[in-house]
C-alpha cells in the first residue's frame, strides 16, 4: 500500500473538504494563511483528531484492542498539539498592536506549544520555523508591540525564495554540513552591507568585437 493511501490518511482530505479547506498542489500540499485559520477552528480540530478512532470504530469486531488504544492515543495527542498551535496562531498572526497582556499571552502560548511538541513528538527535529518561533518571535513582538502579520509576511515569502535559490546553487555539494555552511556564508554576504563592501566580485571578460 502506498504511503498516505490507507483509510485513515485518505479520509483526512474528506474532512478538510467538508470544512472547505484546500491544500495547495505545491509546497507539500500546505495551506494558505486563510485556510490555516479555518483549520484552527475547534470543530475542525475535533474532526481531524478523532478521525483515526472513528475509522477503527467503523471496522469489524476483529480489530485488536491495541489498535483501539493506539487510535485513542492519536486522538488525545493531536487534540492537544493542534489546540496549542491554534492558540499560538491566533495570538501572533495579526497586524494589530498588542497590549502587555496580549504579549505575555503570546509568550505563554509559544512555550506551551513547544513543550507539548517535545513531549508528544520526542524524536522529531526542531525545524527552522519552530526555532524562530521559540527563540526569536517574542523578541520582535516585544520590541515592536505588534503581531507578526505586520512586518513578517512579505519577509517570510522572500526568505523562502532566497533559501530555495541558495539550495539550487549549492546542490552540487554532497556533504550536507558543507552545503549548509556554504549557503549560510552566501546568505551572510548578501544580507550584510559591511561584508558586501569588502567582497571583490570577479571582473567580466571583455567580449571580442
Amino acid at each position: 500500500m502506498a504511503f498516505g493511501s490507507g483509510p485513515v490518511s485518505s479520509g483526512l482530505d474528506d474532512i478538510l473538504q467538508k470544512h472547505h479547506i484546500r491544500r495547495q498542489a505545491y509546497h507539500g500540499k500546505t495551506f494558505t494563511g486563510n485556510h490555516v485559520k479555518k483549520a484552527c477552528q475547534p470543530e475542525v480540530i475535533e474532526d481531524l483528531a478523532k478521525h483515526a478512532l472513528d475509522t477503527v470504530n467503523s471496522m469489524n469486531d476483529h480489530i485488536p484492542l491495541s489498535i483501539f488504544r493506539t487510535a485513542s492515543e492519536i486522538k488525545q495527542k493531536y487534540t492537544r498539539i493542534l489546540n496549542n498551535f491554534a492558540d499560538v496562531h491566533y495570538v501572533i498572526n495579526t497586524s494589530n498592536n498588542l497590549s502587555d497582556e496580549e504579549i505575555e499571552k503570546a509568550d505563554i502560548c509559544i512555550k506551551e506549544f513547544m513543550m507539548s511538541y517535545r513531549l508528544l513528538f520526542p524524536n522529531s527535529r526542531i525545524s527552522l520555523k519552530l526555532h524562530i518561533l521559540e527563540d526569536h518571535a517574542m523578541q520582535q513582538i516585544r520590541r515592536f508591540r505588534a503581531g507578526l502579520g505586520r512586518l513578517n509576511e512579505q519577509g517570510g515569502e522572500r526568505a523562502h525564495k532566497e533559501q530555495n535559490r541558495e539550495e539550487a546553487i549549492h546542490s552540487n555539494i554532497q556533504n550536507p554540513l558543507q552545503r549548509l555552511l556554504a549557503m549560510m556564508r552566501a546568505h551572510h554576504t548578501t544580507c550584510c552591507p559591511e561584508v558586501q563592501a569588502k567582497f571583490q566580485r570577479g571582473k567580466k571578460r571583455k567580449t571580442e568585437e
